[in-house]
């Protein structure tokens, strides 16, 4: 958004040179944002939920008047509109990807998260078989609380599943990790294209409390993108002093502390062996002595290098987004050879 006096503008950068300069549009009324182009019918859709369009943390929103609830927006006239768009769901579901088009089967498959009766998150996949108008969902088990155990004496912000990432493999079958409050990334697969899914468990990949992501590049290769990082141990927070009641319940700043060092991986024989896990993005301001204040809240509370989008850039390479914060999100560009 662009701050302008008192109101903000929502806008998108966009490049003509693969990504080595930028300039900024005015995003056109009605256009919900980024989508992705469906290999069957060629119109643009993504799905967002109106809830995030009412922000509780002062942010800007872009106006679309959509009651609250999931919906999917379609174009057929092209990414700049007119939007149509039509209500998937009227409960909250936070984080949802863009929908991944699947190869082996005709059907969109879309992860995100929700807050079931108990306050915990559970990890949903939506489908579609009708290109977009029409979808199924699937709820996952829930993982595992944190315990506190040998060098913890406080509980992690306890999320229990939240922002999945999918990635279609050779065989057809759906590959998903999920963020946990554990040292692990958890996995859970589909064999039937998202309707069911084993129970997650502990993946390989190291990380905590942060958002991870599959990309598959057109060449077969798959990469992932995470925090291979661990948080600081937990404190007891009955001991210490000037709290805030939801940081001493375990969620807060405490659990940011492994959020600095943005890693990548890269597999070339889908996704059972990898190489590379090299950091690819270190936070310029992690020790910045103002850390917690510079640049103001209003934009985001989170000053980390998490939380990555990535699309492929002609001749393989590969254009990475990460982080929040205006102070300490980026643009890079990776080319997965050096992984």
């Amino acid at each position: 958004f662009r701050r302008d006096g008192g109101g903000a503008d929502p806008i998108y950068l966009a490049s003509r040179d693969c990504g080595l300069s930028w300039q900024e549009h005015p995003v056109p009324p009605g256009c919900p944002g980024s989508c992705v182009q469906s290999p069957w019918s060629g119109d643009w859709i993504t799905l967002i939920d109106a809830h995030d369009m009412k922000s509780d943390l002062r942010l800007p929103c872009i106006p679309l008047g959509l009651p609250p609830g999931l919906h999917v927006c379609r174009s057929s006239a092209g990414i700049d509109g007119p939007f149509f768009f039509s209500p998937v769901s009227d409960k909250r579901h936070a984080m949802p990807r863009q929908p991944l088009a699947l190869r082996r089967r005709r059907r969109w498959l879309l992860t995100c998260h929700r807050r079931d009766a108990e306050g915990r998150n559970r990890v949903v996949a939506f489908r579609s078989d009708d290109d977009g108008r029409a979808w199924s969902a699937t709820t996952l088990d829930p993982v595992p609380p944190h315990v506190p155990a040998g060098h913890h004496r406080g509980v992690r912000w306890q999320n229990h599943g939240c922002e999945p990432t999918a990635v279609e493999l050779a065989d057809g079958r759906i590959w998903m990790v999920i963020r946990t409050s554990q040292d692990n990334h958890y996995e859970s697969f589909s064999d039937d294209g998202g309707e069911t899914w084993t129970p997650p468990a502990p993946s390989r990949f190291h990380g905590t409390l942060t958002m991870p992501a599959f990309f598959r590049m057109s060449d077969g290769r798959m990469l992932f993108f995470w925090c291979n990082t661990t948080p600081l141990p937990e404190l007891d927070h009955n001991l210490q002093q000037g709290l805030l009641d939801w940081e001493r319940d375990g969620r807060g700043e405490d659990v940011f502390t492994n959020r600095d060092a943005l890693h990548a991986a890269v597999s070339e024989d889908d996704g059972r062996t990898w190489s590379g896990f090299r950091e690819i993005l270190l936070n310029e301001r992690r020790n910045d002595a103002d850390f917690r204040t510079s640049g103001g809240n209003d934009d985001s509370l989170d000053k980390s290098v998490h939380q990555s989008q990535a699309i492929e850039l002609p001749g393989g390479k590969v254009l990475v987004a990460a982080g929040q914060h205006p102070l300490c999100r980026r643009l890079l560009i990776l080319d997965p050879a050096w992984l």
